[in-house]
């Protein structure tokens, strides 16, 4: 009689950070525009009766949204979005990660549509829930269910490479602790003791990312983070990050997702 331990699956499931960052129901008119953002979406239809004129899609996929469906866009994924104020939707924003500022789904490049009528009438049911602490329970134990049914859909080698961040703890520490618009490759490089050339051809072969896309992908995360919060101006964000100006800032902000700071921190106030 033996015991055999799945060592590195009790690691994974003990590092793996759920951070819900939006979970709210209505409506929010969105004028066929391209958008991109350093968290998971997932939204849930409750009613559509416009139709085709509601839908999201990407370079490989077109999906008009439909009443109990649910649909998940890829953090960091480019997603071109037409909503009107017909459409009543739940919106639910998280990342998973097992490094920080290292998403399980960083790597994957498709949207994905699932025809779930029970599991959208679940999350509604948690979304109306009360007390608050029921519903958190019962929202964590939704995101993972369908992060689950996501991961089935992903290779083993998008999957594998984000396992490598491992092999970079350290420098993640590092920029968690001192991101900002001044940070360059060439610290980055330091922090891990190698030249500039040979950290960015060895980061970019385990991770699949270059070092300077890595960073740029957690400054944004960073960036929304600070906007979230409740009375923050776009300027005073700027200034925490070490930007020059709010104006660089802003550039950095709608080169990487498509819409202004303002504009972002408007999507965040669904109710």
């Amino acid at each position: 009689m033996g015991v055999i331990k799945k060592t590195e699956t009790e690691r994974m499931a003990s590092s793996l950070r759920l951070a819900v960052s939006h979970f709210a129901r209505g409506t929010f008119p969105v004028t066929a525009s391209s958008s991109v953002l350093p968290v998971n979406r997932i939204l849930t239809v409750l009613e559509n009766p416009d139709g085709k004129k509601n839908y999201l899609a990407d370079q490989n996929a077109h999906h008009v949204l439909k009443k109990g469906h649910l649909y998940f866009i890829p953090v960091y994924h480019p997603c071109h979005i037409s909503l009107n104020t017909s459409l009543h939707f739940i919106s639910i924003q998280f990342r998973l990660e097992p490094y920080t500022g290292v998403d399980l789904f960083s790597n994957y490049s498709s949207m994905l549509a699932f025809a779930e009528p029970d599991l959208a009438r679940r999350v509604k049911a948690c979304y109306d829930t009360s007390p608050e602490l029921g519903s958190s329970l019962q929202l964590g134990a939704l995101i993972y269910e369908m992060a689950g049914r996501c991961l089935e859909r992903i290779t083993p080698d998008e999957l594998g490479t984000v396992a490598r961040f491992g092999l970079y703890r350290k420098l993640i520490d590092y920029i968690t602790m001192n991101c900002s618009a001044k940070m360059h490759v060439g610290d980055m490089a330091r922090v891990m003791n190698l030249g500039r050339e040979t950290f960015t051809r060895r980061f970019t072969a385990d991770t699949g990312i270059s070092p300077k896309r890595f960073f740029n992908r957690y400054l944004l995360r960073r960036a929304c983070d600070l906007l979230c919060r409740p009375h923050t101006t776009v300027r005073e964000t700027a200034y925490e990050l070490s930007f020059s100006s709010e104006y660089y800032f802003s550039r950095f902000f709608r080169r990487n997702t498509g819409m202004t700071p303002r504009q972002f921190q408007q999507s965040q106030r669904l109710v």
